[in-house]
């Protein structure tokens, strides 16, 4: 099983001191504007946007830096939409005061990059606490980690050579030690996702699954099983015709004399495990009597196969 997500990210210190406090723990979301921790009694705020804060911003400022702040103060309720713009004007600066009074801060309306951490747009997670409280943080060094949201789950199967048509477009049930997930279908779909990883990253932490060798956004360890048990009859491989448009079909015998036999399209076509020379059909072709050699068959007949 394959998740995929952007990269780790690690939330850093922007000055130098002794952490004084830390509001997050292993498994949090981390909110725009939340007071993530305190160096020195000083609060940091994360601060999320596709622009990096490098410099300190007081009135007559301009420029994309600018309005990120202000997107970040819309965000938490402390400017006007309509107030909101790459130049840092009176609104912006009543604004970024409001702000220092209700962290605590010195209020003096200047906008310091120093009073917060920068968390990237794609990490919402804490993966990993890596610094504690009373240990010294130079500036730059990682404070938190962060794991981003899953985009897509793939499932695999362990063994090369062994393959999950036979459970494609079913409800499954993803099955670890004693643990089990129900699924919808598979592929597993974009509403499933984040159950899955949440799902995933906790067997993780019990030991239940591992990471393989390809990264730690893969994973060994599960079971897949039919949530329902599921009816499929079985017939001769041989008795398979291949079209030249891709399609796999049996035909079925006629029932009436001078009839000719009938072409049904099989959406997939596994082995029967353990039983060689055979491969599973639908429930409805139960009991039916198929062609033993298609190719035998007249060409306006087989051309039904499409």
């Amino acid at each position: 099983m394959k998740i995929d997500r952007a990269p780790d990210f690690a939330v850093r210190a922007p000055i130098d001191g002794r952490l004084t406090w830390r509001g997050l723990d292993v498994g949090d979301a981390v909110e725009n504007g939340k007071v993530i921790a305190a160096i020195d009694g000083v609060p940091l705020v994360a601060f999320r946007s596709e622009v990096v804060p490098y410099r300190d911003l007081t009135r007559g400022d301009r420029g994309p830096d600018v309005e990120a702040v202000s997107e970040f103060l819309v965000e938490l309720g402390m400017l006007e939409r309509e107030h909101a713009s790459d130049s840092f004007g009176r609104s912006l600066e009543r604004a970024v005061r409001a702000h220092q009074r209700e962290l605590g801060v010195a209020v003096d309306g200047v906008f310091r990059s120093t009073s917060v951490a920068y968390v990237s747009p794609d990490a919402t997670v804490v993966r990993e606490l890596v610094k504690g409280v009373g240990e010294h943080v130079a500036v730059g060094e990682s404070l938190v980690g962060l794991v981003s949201p899953a985009s897509s789950v793939d499932v695999q199967a362990a063994l090369d050579g062994d393959s999950l048509a036979a459970l494609r477009n079913s409800a499954v049930t993803l099955v670890a030690g004693a643990a089990s997930l129900d699924l919808a279908a598979l592929p597993v779909a974009a509403a499933e996702v984040e159950l899955v990883d949440r799902f995933v990253t906790d067997l993780v932490n019990l030991g239940v699954l591992a990471p393989t060798d390809e990264g730690a956004s893969s994973y060994v360890g599960g079971e897949l099983r039919l949530t329902q048990a599921r009816a499929r009859g079985t017939v001769p491989t041989r008795a398979l015709f291949g079209a030249r448009s891709g399609a796999v079909c049996v035909f079925v015998a006629p029932e009436k004399a001078g009839a000719e036999p009938r072409a049904h399209v099989l959406p997939d076509a596994p082995a029967a495990v353990g039983e060689v020379g055979t491969t599973l059909v639908p429930e409805q072709l139960i009991g039916a009597e198929v062609v033993g050699d298609p190719y035998r068959l007249p060409a306006r007949v087989r051309d039904a196969c499409e």
